[in-house]
């Protein structure tokens, strides 16, 4: 397993993107629409920042950490046994993504991905 991005909601995924890419230095390295929410992937000195503004009102600033894994639904048996719990999911994001949501055990939202071609 190993950290993949970390991803904040925003009320404006333009103006955001502009702030990260003018201000913070990062480049754009894919955008996309899943379940009716923008999404950007930022890339800089090897890590992801993602951009998510959902398609209803949420407590903007949130946000979550993301796993590349071999095998969401074997990672998520482990993570519930531990005391985590599903909240949403498998996702199937383009051909070669499948996602997960995850409550860890204080709250914190994870994502498990498995990705069967790097993005």
């Amino acid at each position: 397993m190993k950290l993949h991005h970390i991803g904040v909601e925003v009320e404006d995924i333009d103006k955001s993107r502009q702030f990260y890419e003018q201000q913070l230095g990062y480049q754009v390295h894919a955008e996309m629409i899943i379940a009716e929410e923008k999404i950007c992937f930022l890339y800089k000195d090897q890590h992801f920042i993602e951009l998510v503004e959902p398609s209803t009102t949420t407590d903007k600033g949130t946000f979550h950490i993301a796993y590349e894994v071999d095998h969401v639904e074997r990672v998520a048996d482990q993570l519930t046994e531990f005391g985590a719990r599903i909240i949403e999911g498998p996702i199937h994001a383009r051909d070669t993504i499948k996602l997960m949501f995850m409550s860890g055990i204080n709250g914190e939202v994870i994502e498990l991905m498995e990705v069967k071609e790097k993005c």
